[in-house]
């Protein structure tokens, strides 16, 4: 039998000015087990990232403070092993920003307003492939579901 999976440990950090969007996402996390980090601004985010390791970073596409591309580039960085996941939300999630956004190397695109299950969805998927890019996680991953 496996394991109940418990995200506890899967640290997400959520970059955006807008206080609803940490609301909004504190309420699907926090209910889920997801270790939220809240920070509204790139240079905000380029601290954390620089200080402590993160699995997925979920970015607002385009306000005054934040810009994904910037923070993609701030992701490359990252001074621990395995970057994070980069995913945009937007009001204008659409075919153009998708796109440029998985050939730049970001991870996936959120619509908002946010919907609980694609949130939750997008989220678990870019923790198993982020699991996938560290090796030494990808043997523990296999021996927790295992046992």
């Amino acid at each position: 039998m496996q394991a109940a999976f418990t995200p506890a440990r899967v640290p997400v950090l959520v970059v955006s000015p807008y206080p609803d969007d940490h609301i909004q996402l504190g309420k699907f996390l926090l209910r889920e087990g997801w270790e939220m980090r809240h920070v509204t601004t790139c240079e905000e985010a380029q601290i954390v990232l620089q200080r402590m390791p993160v699995s997925i970073v979920i970015s607002e596409s385009e306000t005054a403070g934040v810009n994904w591309r910037k923070l993609l580039a701030a992701i490359q960085r990252v001074p621990f092993p395995g970057k994070p996941n980069l995913i945009v939300a937007s009001v204008k999630a659409d075919d153009r920003l998708w796109s440029e956004v998985l050939n730049l190397g970001g991870y996936n695109v959120l619509a908002k307003p946010f919907e609980p299950a694609e949130v939750l969805w997008v989220l678990e998927n870019a923790r198993v492939d982020s699991i996938r890019m560290i090796p030494e996680l990808v043997c523990q991953e296999s021996q927790r579901l295992s046992a």
